[in-house]
């Protein structure tokens, strides 16, 4: 699970509240000796800059489902979401050797490193 998709999960916790403007955001950057950011006409196009309001809740929740989702053998369906594609596709793929996966049982498990690589690969390749 990448960040954006740990944002949008947890902002649909019924715990969550929903991203609100803050009225006055604290102002940091004096304290940090940081500078402000240049006027937007000035800043390259391709830069975005986004500030997040977050609740305590809502950033252990965040946390909680990126650092939770890092694990080193992945299921179809772990596999399938990192994709973006269908649990039927992962399988087909791993029986079609592929996708580097091994059964254990009657079930496809794949090393997190290995998919990784396959990746980059398919990246390469296109």
């Amino acid at each position: 699970m990448n960040l954006v998709d740990a944002i949008r999960l947890t902002a649909r916790e019924p715990s969550a509240t929903a991203a609100v403007a803050h009225p006055d955001p604290p102002d940091f950057t004096s304290e940090l000796n940081i500078e402000p950011a240049p006027p937007p006409n000035s800043m390259n196009s391709n830069f975005v800059r986004i500030e997040l309001f977050l609740s305590p809740e809502q950033i252990q929740g965040l946390l909680k489902e990126t650092v939770g989702s890092h694990r080193s053998i992945m299921t179809v369906r772990e596999v399938a979401q990192l994709l973006r594609t269908t649990s039927h596709n992962v399988e087909r793929l791993a029986e079609e050797g592929k996708l580097p996966g091994f059964r254990l049982d009657d079930s496809w498990r794949f090393h997190k490193s290995a998919v990784d690589e396959w990746i980059a690969a398919q990246e390469k390749a296109a």
